[in-house]
C-alpha cells in the first residue's frame, strides 16, 4: 500500500491521539481530528452490548433525527466500520462528498484507531468496576494485559498475554516479564513500565524488544490507599505497521524537494527536514530550531506582519500561498521561495507545516520568459476571459495599437469580422490538443488595414490564472507571394488567361455537374510561327495577347477561357447549346475583322472549331477533341490565305522601311534586268532578279530600328543581329505561294564570292548567279546613296570600290561586264560628270 504525501501527514495525525482520560474529551478529539483531516460531517459509535446497538457518542446529526436508517444506508458519501478487536459494535462515518478509493484507506484507518481507542477505555472503565468484570472482560481483550510487581514479575495475564507467550496464564506467574514474553535478559530501553515506577504516574511509549518488532507501552501504577505503588498494569499491543508507516512518512517528509517547517502558531519551530537544512546550509535539526523564522530565515526585507497574517489564515483553516525572500543564516545569502502554509496537529497541538520551495532558477526562467515576450518578433498576448491582459512590443506594431489601448479590449475585435468565428473555433480546438497546426485569419488594424496573421495558442497559468498565451506572425506578404503563386499556377502569365491545368480540372468538374448542354470553342492563331521567327516574339506576343482579349470581351462571365498552348486557345461554354455556341462564334469572327480594320500591318488570323456536348453520356475530352478536329480542318482550309496576309502585311511594312525608299528598287531592278540580259539569263530567271531585287531585304522587317538606322558602326553583337535577316526572308518567303520560288536566292543573296559570306558560306560558282548579280548592284546603289551612318560616295568612286573587291566579295567576270555597260546607261553617267 503505498501514500502520497498528502495522505501520510493525515495519517501522521490519525494515529497520534491524546488519549484522554474522559470519554467526553475522547469523542471531542475525534470529532475534531475527523472533521479537519477527512472532512467528516456526521459520526456515530455503536456499541454491540448483548445483541444490542447502544450509542456511545455521536456528532452532526440533527436533534431528534433517527440516524439509525442512514447507517443501514449510508451511500457514497458514509462509510461503516465494524468492530471485532476487543470490542464489538460498528462506527460510522459520513463525509461532505462521495469518498474516493484512496479516501477509503484513510477513513479505515482512522475507525479502527478509535476502535483501539475505544477498546482501551472500555477496559480501563471495566476494570474499575469489579474483580469479576475484569477477569472476564480482561482476557477477552485482544491487547496484551500484564499485571506486575517492582520487580517485573508477573503476577497476572490476560489470555491474550497468554497465548502471545505460547503458555497457559498461571504458568506465566511469577516470571520476569521481559524474558517471557520479549526473550530479554533485560528491560526494554526506554520501557514506559519502568518510568512509570519511577514517577508515580501513567507512561506510554514505543519499544523495541527486538529487530523487526514494536509494541506500544502504557504502564499504569497501581497504589495502595497510602499511596505506596504496589504493582503495575502494563497494557500494549504491536504497532509495528503504524511504526513503518510512520518512518515511511518521516522518510518522505526528509527526502522531499521542498524545505519543511513544522512550528508552533507564535513561530517557534518544531520540527525540520533534512531538505530544510540542506536549502538552509544549517548542521542539524537541533541548531535549526533554535532559530528564528522572522528574524533567521527572513530577508530584512519581507514584511513580517503580512507573515503574521498568513500564520493566523493557516491557524483559521486556510491555505495560504505566498512568495518570500528566504534569507541563509549561515552567509546572509537571500533566494526567491514560495511558502503554503497548513494547519496540522502535532504532539497534541495546533501547530503549522510551511512548505518553503526554492524558486530562484524559476524566478529567473520567468525573466527569461518576460524578455522573450517583451523582445520577439513574433507578436505575444495574454488573454484572460477574452480580453487583452498584457501584449508585447511586436504585437503593438502589427496591430498599430498602444498597450494602454489594448488592454481590457475584446481579442476578437481586431479579427476580421468575416473570420471570427472560425479564430474561435480553431482556437478551441488547439486549447484543447485537437489541433496542432497554426491557423490563419485577417485582422484590421487601427489605421484601417487588413492584414494576414498566422496564430497558435496555448493555455497557462499566469499570476495565479487560467490563461490563454497567443503567438501571432504577420504573413501578410506571405500570403501576398503564395496567392501570387496560385494565380500563376492556374494562369497564362503573357495573357492573363487560365493556363491548361486549370482547364483540365473545369473539365472534369463540369462533366459531373449539372450544367450541360456544354459547348467548347478551340481557337488556334493562324502563321504565329512565321510572325515569330521573322518579326520577333514580341510580335507574336502581340497577336497572342489580342486574341486573349478578344475571346475575353466576347464571352460571358460564367464561360471558361484558358490558352492551353502556343498557340491554342479554348473556351468552356456552360449551358450552351449548339445555337447558341455558333451565334458566339460568330460575334468572335466579326471582333477579329474589326481588330484588323486597325491594325492593318499585323493582322490576327485565327482557326475555330466548336462541339457542343448535351449531356454526361458523352464524355467532355471527346467534346473537346471533336472541337479540336475541326479546328484543324479549318486551319488546313486558310493556311495559304492566312499566311500570305502576313506575308503581304510585311511587304507593307518593308515597303515603309527607310531603305527601299528614294529609288532604291527601281534602281536595282534596272541593274540587275542589264547584267542578267548580259549574262544570258532565261527569261524565267529575269524575272526572278527581279522579283529578288524588290523583296532580297525582307527579313530586316524583323531587325529593330535601332540598328537598321543606327548611325556609326555596328557592334559585333549587333552584327549577329544583321545577319540573320536573310533566314528570316527565306522563312517569310516560304510562306508566300508567290515568293516560294526566290526563297533559296534570299537564303543567299549574303554570300560572297570567296566565301567569306554568309549564312552558308558559299563560294563561287556555288552561288545562284541571280545572287552574284544582285551583290555587286547592291553594293553600287548603297555605295551611291546617303546612309545614316555617312554620306553617298561618287560613281568613279563606288566603281573603284567595286573593281577593288572583284575575286573576293563579287564574281570577277561579273564586275568586268558590270564596269563595261554601267557608264552607258544615261543615269550614271550624268552623275559622274556632275561630279567631275
Amino acid at each position: 500500500m503505498s501514500f502520497d504525501v498528502s495522505e501520510l501527514l493525515t495519517l501522521y495525525e490519525i494515529v497520534n491521539f491524546s488519549f484522554p482520560e474522559r470519554y467526553e474529551d475522547l469523542i471531542q478529539e475525534i470529532v475534531e481530528k475527523g472533521s479537519r483531516l477527512l472532512g467528516i460531517r456526521r459520526l456515530a459509535i455503536m456499541l454491540d452490548e448483548g445483541g444490542r446497538l447502544i450509542c456511545l457518542g455521536k456528532w452532526g446529526f440533527r436533534k431528534g433525527e433517527e440516524f439509525t436508517e442512514r447507517i443501514k444506508n449510508p451511500g457514497e458519501s458514509g462509510f461503516v466500520y465494524l468492530m471485532s478487536h476487543g470490542v464489538q459494535g460498528l462506527i460510522f462515518l459520513e463525509a461532505s462528498a462521495r469518498i474516493s478509493g484512496r479516501g477509503k484507506r484513510l477513513f479505515n484507518i482512522f475507525a479502527r484507531r478509535i476502535e483501539d481507542m475505544v477498546a482501551l477505555k472500555q477496559m480501563e472503565n471495566k476494570i474499575k468496576e469489579s474483580d469479576w468484570e475484569k477477569k472476564t472482560i480482561l482476557d477477552s481483550i485482544v491487547e496484551l494485559l500484564i499485571y506486575q510487581d517492582a520487580e517485573h514479575r508477573i503476577l497476572w495475564t490476560n489470555t491474550s498475554a497468554a497465548k502471545y507467550a505460547g503458555k497457559r496464564g498461571e504458568e506465566l506467574t511469577g516470571g520476569l516479564c521481559y524474558e517471557i514474553l520479549h526473550c530479554r535478559k533485560e528491560p526494554c530501553a526506554g520501557c514506559p513500565v519502568v518510568s512509570a515506577f519511577k514517577t508515580g504516574v501513567p507512561q506510554e511509549g514505543i519499544v523495541t524488544p527486538h529487530e523487526g518488532k514494536q509494541f506500544f507501552v502504557r504502564g499504569y501504577p497501581v497504589k495502595s490507599q497510602k499511596g505506596i505503588i504496589e504493582g503495575i498494569v502494563e497494557v500494549c499491543f504491536e504497532v509495528t505497521e503504524r511504526m513503518q508507516a510512520e518512518e515511511a512518512f518521516r522518510t518522505i517528509f526528509n527526502s522531499v524537494h521542498d524545505a519543511i517547517f513544522i512550528h508552533e502558531p507564535e513561530g517557534e519551530i518544531l520540527d525540520v527536514n533534512e531538505t530544510m537544512l540542506r536549502m538552509y546550509g544549517i548542521t542539524s535539526k537541533g541548531e535549526a530550531v533554535k532559530l528564528s523564522i522572522a528574524q533567521d530565515y527572513s530577508s530584512p526585507g519581507n514584511p513580517l506582519e503580512q507573515l503574521r497574517e498568513w500564520w493566523q489564515k493557516a491557524v483559521e483553516g486556510e491555505s495560504p500561498r505566498f512568495e518570500w525572500k528566504a534569507r541563509r543564516p549561515v552567509d546572509g545569502t537571500v533566494f526567491d521561495a514560495e511558502v503554503c502554509l497548513k494547519k496540522i496537529t502535532f504532539a497534541g497541538k495546533d501547530a503549522i507545516l510551511a512548505t518553503v520551495r526554492d524558486i530562484t532558477e524559476r524566478k529567473r526562467e520567468e525573466e527569461l520568459l518576460r524578455s522573450i515576450f517583451s523582445l520577439s518578433p513574433i507578436g505575444m498576448y495574454i488573454v484572460n476571459g477574452g480580453r487583452f491582459r498584457l501584449v508585447n512590443a511586436r504585437f503593438e506594431k502589427l496591430s498599430g495599437y498602444s498597450q494602454e489601448e489594448l488592454i481590457g479590449r475584446e481579442a476578437l475585435s481586431l479579427v476580421h469580422p468575416e473570420d471570427r468565428e472560425a479564430v474561435r473555433r480553431n482556437a478551441v480546438k488547439m486549447l484543447k490538443g485537437m489541433v496542432a497546426q497554426p491557423y490563419e485569419f485577417r485582422i484590421i488594424t487601427k489605421c484601417g488595414e487588413i492584414k494576414w496573421v498566422e496564430e497558435t495558442v496555448a493555455s497557462l497559468q499566469h499570476e495565479g490564472k487560467r490563461v490563454t498565451l497567443g503567438n501571432i506572425m504577420d504573413i501578410t506578404e506571405k500570403k501576398r507571394v503564395a496567392q501570387k503563386l496560385e494565380y500563376v499556377s492556374l494562369h497564362d502569365q503573357l495573357t492573363g488567361l487560365y493556363n491548361r491545368t486549370f482547364f483540365e480540372e473545369q473539365l472534369k468538374r463540369l462533366g459531373k455537374s449539372n450544367k450541360y448542354p456544354i459547348s467548347i470553342i478551340v481557337a488556334d492563331v493562324n502563321g504565329l510561327k512565321l510572325v515569330n521567327d521573322t518579326m520577333g516574339h514580341h510580335k507574336g506576343d502581340k497577336l497572342l495577347i489580342a486574341c486573349a482579349q478578344i475571346l475575353k470581351k466576347a464571352l460571358r462571365p460564367s464561360d471558361i477561357v484558358a490558352r492551353v498552348g502556343g498557340d491554342e486557345f479554348v473556351a468552356l461554354l456552360p449551358r450552351t447549346d449548339e445555337a447558341t455556341g455558333s451565334n458566339i462564334l460568330h460575334h468572335l469572327r466579326l471582333s477579329i475583322e474589326q481588330y484588323n480594320r486597325k491594325h492593318p500591318r499585323l493582322p490576327l488570323s485565327v482557326s475555330f472549331g466548336i462541339a457542343t456536348a448535351y449531356n454526361s453520356e458523352e464524355l467532355l475530352k471527346q467534346t473537346y477533341k471533336r472541337a479540336d478536329d475541326l479546328m484543324y480542318r479549318e486551319k488546313l482550309y486558310l493556311g495559304t490565305s492566312a499566311r500570305s496576309k502576313i506575308v503581304n502585311a510585311l511587304l507593307a511594312a518593308l515597303s515603309e522601311r527607310d531603305h527601299l525608299t528614294e529609288g532604291h528598287g527601281r534602281r536595282l531592278q534596272q541593274l540587275c534586268r542589264i547584267l542578267g540580259e548580259k549574262m544570258g539569263l532565261s527569261p524565267q530567271q529575269l524575272a526572278n532578279l527581279s522579283l529578288l531585287a524588290q523583296v532580297h531585304d525582307i527579313g530586316k522587317v524583323g531587325i529593330p530600328d535601332r540598328i537598321l538606322f543606327k548611325k556609326g558602326p555596328l557592334t559585333d553583337e549587333e552584327w549577329e543581329i544583321m545577319r540573320q535577316h536573310p533566314e528570316k526572308g527565306y522563312r517569310i518567303a516560304l510562306a508566300s505561294p508567290d515568293l516560294a520560288g526566290i526563297a533559296d536566292l534570299i537564303l543567299k543573296h549574303h554570300e560572297k564570292w570567296d566565301g567569306t559570306g554568309y549564312p552558308l558560306g558559299l563560294k563561287g560558282d556555288e552561288i545562284p548567279i541571280e545572287c552574284r548579280i544582285l551583290a555587286i548592284a547592291d553594293a553600287f546603289d548603297a555605295m551611291i546613296s546617303d546612309r545614316p551612318y555617312r554620306r553617298a560616295k561618287r560613281v568613279e568612286e563606288a566603281l573603284e570600290e567595286i573593281r577593288r573587291c572583284a575575286g573576293t566579295q563579287f564574281d570577277p567576270k561579273l564586275v568586268e561586264i558590270f564596269l563595261q555597260v554601267i557608264l552607258t546607261l544615261e543615269e550614271f553617267s550624268e552623275r559622274q560628270k556632275v561630279a567631275n
